[in-house]
């Protein structure tokens, strides 16, 4: 069975919003799993505001991508954002945030978010891409990232958990 998931891409000038999870701490975009009898764009406003307190509109669907990561396939749609309201809080779920260029992200920003990232800077739209990520590609992202030594036994708890 696969996770489904929205992640929103939100702008601010030639800058895009990331944030910092407290469970595994990487950088990716806000984003989530979609509840029951939610739309993918319904999800992906939802998330963003529990995340950060903002409220976006979505100015369009950047893509749907379908990642194959270790032992769990994830379909997610990703969405380009504008902020309408609020003003972006920490919280449990988000210890950090800031503004990127999105040609220049951090080292731990989620590899599996790369060509998400990528799309967005040529400015495609509607794309539907799949994606493999085998155990070498995983453990290269912990390799760089050695604070990420407990990242494996994350994935096991959210494989037993959902």
């Amino acid at each position: 069975m696969s996770k489904e998931m929205a992640n929103a891409i939100i702008k601010k000038g030639d800058k895009i919003l990331i944030i910092k999870r407290s469970d595994i701490p990487i950088w990716e975009f806000p984003s989530g799993k979609k509840e029951n009898n939610e739309t993918f764009k319904q999800a992906a406003i939802r998330e963003t505001k529990e995340e950060t307190g903002l409220v976006v509109e979505i100015e369009y669907e950047l893509g749907k991508y379908e990642n194959k990561l270790l032992f769990r396939n994830v379909i997610s749609k990703t969405f380009v954002c504008k902020i309408k309201s609020g003003k972006i809080t920490k919280n449990r779920e988000v210890i950090d945030f800031k503004f990127v260029d999105p040609k220049k992200l951090p080292s731990d920003f989620g590899f599996w978010l790369k060509s998400t990232t990528n799309d967005f800077i040529k400015n495609k739209k509607n794309v539907n891409i799949k994606q493999k990520f085998g155990l070498i590609t995983c453990f290269k992202f912990l390799i760089k990232n050695p604070h990420f030594s407990f990242y494996p036994f994350s994935i096991l708890k959210n494989l037993i958990r959902n």
